[in-house]
């Protein structure tokens, strides 16, 4: 009695170890190589310990003979709440790279630390911002409860995965472009008008050096630009991250 006690228990961690890992394998701040994989395997393991005592039985043996596929199963549930998150983060990441280019910073590249790939410094710069207000609002913890509530909802078993998952993270998509533009139209504007201005100048005064004068002109307008911009994303950030929470609810199966 006691050893199938502790099997049981076993596979109940297994499957909520599973599907935490896998949150933690897409969730910004945690899915960079800039995270080492020994934290981000505390982690989950530390989220997985404080979920267990509250997450039903699974719903069938991790190690039977079906146990990949609910394994497999698992795993993909976390990836999509941790995707939901990366859509958001990536629409800021699109706002600081289409300022950066209409600017004239398109070249300022480096690698950044988050994604593992070279990003323009604009575009970090602003994810940068993002995260902070991220861990400012709480979102971690919203998001560590919404996946806990999805073990009642969604428990481990096999033909748990909602059904309308890809069409909820098809629609959430979506996001990543309008929210993008959302946030740099008016830099981009600002800079659009810099650059008729210099045009309609270029072409009344032929002799005139354009790239000695457009480039610090634009540079200093993308600048305040910027500055102007900030604050924007202080007041777009909050409804966006709780457009992603509800996104998480209703991928989960808590509202329809």
């Amino acid at each position: 009695m006691d050893e199938r006690l502790l099997m049981q228990t076993l596979e109940q961690a297994g499957g909520v170890f599973l599907r935490v890992g896998g949150f933690f394998m897409a969730m910004p701040l945690f899915s960079g190589p800039a995270v080492p994989v020994r934290v981000r395997l505390m982690l989950a393991l530390a989220v997985t310990w404080m979920i267990l005592p509250v997450a039903p039985p699974a719903g069938m043996a991790l190690l039977g003979p079906e146990g990949m596929l609910v394994a497999v199963e698992q795993i993909l549930l976390g990836v999509a709440m941790g995707m939901v998150l990366q859509v958001l983060f990536q629409a800021v990441l699109m706002a600081g790279q289409m300022i950066a280019t209409a600017m004239g910073l398109g070249f300022a590249v480096t690698v950044d630390p988050v994604n593992g790939v070279s990003e323009v410094v604009l575009g970090q710069y602003f994810q940068l911002v993002a995260s902070l207000l991220f861990l400012a609002l709480d979102g971690h913890l919203a998001v560590i409860r919404l996946v806990a509530e999805s073990f009642h909802l969604l428990p481990v078993g096999l033909g748990n995965l909602p059904p309308t998952g890809l069409e909820t993270l098809l629609r959430w998509s979506a996001h990543l472009f309008s929210g993008a533009i959302q946030l740099a139209l008016p830099a981009l504007a600002a800079l659009m008008m810099v650059n008729l201005i210099l045009g309609v100048t270029t072409r009344a005064a032929p002799a005139l050096n354009l790239f000695a004068v457009g480039f610090p002109v634009s540079l200093s307008v993308g600048l305040l630009a910027v500055m102007w911009t900030l604050p924007v994303m202080a007041r777009l950030f909050e409804p966006w991250l709780e457009s992603a929470l509800m996104t998480l609810r209703r991928l989960i199966g808590l509202e329809g």
